[in-house]
C-alpha cells in the first residue's frame, strides 16, 4: 500500500512515502455528525490541512452551524467557517433529506464522504437502527450516482462491531484483525449489530461496483490532550466520567477493571488527526475494490493498565475515598440505586453511573464468570503504516490522567471537602 503525507502547505503538492512531490488539487469533503464531539475535532483538524479545501456538513439538526459554532468555543476550536458549509439532511431518505439541485451539486464536487454520524444507545434493538443502516446505503447511491468522478467513502465503524469476539471466536488468542468480519455472531448489542451491518455492506459494495471504501473501527476515546486544561474535556456522560464523578459520591473507587482492565484509550483531538490521516490514504491512493473495502483501527497500539492510572485519580479525590474491586464497586452502585428508592430518586450530578447500571451489570458478571479473562485488543499492524501519529502515539499515563481530572473541575470541589 502506498502512502501519502500532506507536506507544509504549498499549492497543490504533497508528498508520497517514497519522498516524491505530486501536484493533486484539494479535496472538498462531506462530513456527517461534525457538532458531536469527535465530529467537532474532526472538522477542525480537517480545516488545518492543506489537501482539504471545503467541506460540507451534513446533520440532522435545523440550526447546525450554530450548534457548531458553540461546540468550537466550548472546545477552544477554531471558529471561522469559510469553508464549511452547512445542510439539514435525513439519512433515511434516499436523497439525504437535499433537494434535488443540492444533491446534483455535492454528487458533482465532493471528492470523499466521511460517515460519522450515528446514534450511540447502547440499550436500543437493531431494528432501531434500520434508519442509519439505510443512511449507508444512501451514501453509497450518493458516491456512484455521477459517473464522470469518483467519490470515496470512509465509514466511521466501531470497537462495538466486534464486541462478542471471544465469544464467537472462544480458541481465538489474536487479535482482531483488519479484515471485514464474516460471522454475524462478533457484535453483541443492537448498535454493534447496526455497525457490523454497516461495514458489511459498505464492503459488498466496493467489491460490487467498484467504490473505493474505507472502514475505521474507532475504540474507546478519551479526553483531549492538545489544548491544555482551559478547555475541552472527556464528555461526563460517558462510562469513565460517570464511574470516577459516582466513586467521588460513594466514596470508593474500583482498583481494577475486570474484563476492560486493559487500556486502549486513544485522545480524541488526536484520534482526529489519525483519522484525517486515514482519510488522506483513501483519498489519494488508487485502490483495487474487487477486495472489498481497507479496514482500520483507530486505538491505542500501545496499552496500560487501570492500576497504573489509578495513583493519579486518588491524588485529585478526597482521601476517605477507598479502593475496593470491581465487583465490590459495582454491588456498591447497585446498592445506591436501591437506597435512593430506585433510578428516579438517583441525583445524576453526583451519581451519574447509576444511568449506566446496566452497562456496568454486564461486566460484573463478565468479571464474575470470567476472573481471569483479557480484554480483547484490535490489531493494528496496518493502520500505523498508514497514520504515523498513531503508530507513534504513547500509552496513557498518569499526566493524560490528571489533565482530564482537572478538565473535568472536579478537584475544585475537592480541595473543598478536604
Amino acid at each position: 500500500m502506498r502512502v501519502w503525507i500532506p507536506r507544509a502547505k504549498k499549492d497543490n503538492e504533497f508528498l508520497s512515502s517514497d519522498g516524491s512531490s505530486v501536484e493533486q488539487k484539494a479535496s472538498t469533503v462531506l462530513l456527517t455528525g461534525s457538532t458531536g464531539n469527535f465530529g467537532s475535532y474532526l472538522l477542525d483538524h480537517l480545516l488545518s490541512q492543506p489537501w482539504v479545501d471545503k467541506v460540507v456538513c451534513l446533520n440532522r439538526s435545523t440550526n447546525a452551524q450554530g450548534r457548531q459554532l458553540e461546540a468550537h468555543k466550548e472546545r477552544g476550536l477554531e471558529m471561522v467557517f469559510d469553508r464549511v458549509s452547512f445542510y439539514q439532511a435525513d439519512f433515511s431518505d434516499q436523497r439525504l433529506g437535499l433537494s434535488d439541485t443540492d444533491y446534483n451539486r455535492l454528487a458533482s464536487t465532493v471528492d470523499l464522504v466521511i460517515h460519522n454520524a450515528w446514534p450511540v444507545d447502547f440499550n436500543r434493538n437493531f431494528r432501531s437502527f434500520k434508519s442509519s443502516v439505510d443512511g449507508v446505503q444512501h451514501f453509497i447511491d450518493f458516491c456512484i450516482s455521477n459517473k464522470d468522478r469518483s467519490t470515496k467513502l470512509l465509514f466511521i465503524s466501531s470497537i462495538g462491531a466486534t464486541s462478542n469476539w471471544g465469544s464467537a471466536a472462544p480458541t481465538s488468542r489474536s487479535k482482531i484483525p483488519e479484515v471485514e468480519l464474516t460471522d454475524w455472531k462478533v457484535a453483541r448489542t443492537g448498535y454493534g449489530q447496526s455497525k457490523l451491518v454497516a461495514e458489511r455492506l459498505l464492503s459488498h459494495a466496493a467489491r460490487e461496483v467498484d467504490l473505493p471504501a474505507s472502514v475505521v473501527r474507532v475504540g474507546q476515546l478519551g479526553g483531549p490532550v492538545l489544548h491544555g486544561d482551559a478547555r475541552g474535556k472527556w464528555t461526563e456522560k460517558e462510562w469513565l466520567p460517570s464511574l470516577i464523578r459516582s466513586s467521588i459520591t460513594l466514596r470508593a473507587l474500583p482498583e481494577n477493571l475486570g474484563p476492560v482492565e486493559d487500556i486502549d484509550w486513544v485522545p480524541v483531538d488526536i484520534a482526529a488527526v489519525a483519522l484525517a490521516e486515514l482519510a488522506f490514504n483513501l483519498v489519494q491512493t488508487a485502490q483495487n475494490p474487487k477486495t472489498g473495502a481497507n479496514f482500520f483501527h483507530l486505538v491505542n497500539p500501545s496499552c496500560t493498565q487501570w492500576t497504573k492510572l489509578v495513583p493519579s485519580m486518588t491524588s485529585m479525590i478526597p482521601t476517605d475515598v477507598r479502593l475496593v474491586g470491581f465487583v465490590e464497586w459495582v454491588t456498591i452502585l447497585k446498592e445506591s440505586v436501591n437506597t435512593a428508592g430506585g433510578f428516579q430518586g438517583v441525583d445524576e450530578g453526583v451519581n451519574p453511573a447509576a444511568k449506566l447500571i446496566d452497562f456496568f451489570d454486564n461486566l460484573q458478571d463478565r468479571a464474575i464468570r470470567f476472573p481471569k479473562a483479557k480484554s480483547t485488543l484490535l490489531e493494528t499492524r496496518e493502520t500505523m503504516k498508514v497514520s504515523k501519529t498513531l503508530a507513534e502515539l504513547d500509552a496513557v499515563g498518569p499526566e493524560w490522567m490528571a489533565l482530564w481530572m482537572r478538565q473535568w473541575r472536579w478537584s475544585v470541589d475537592v480541595d473543598a471537602a478536604r
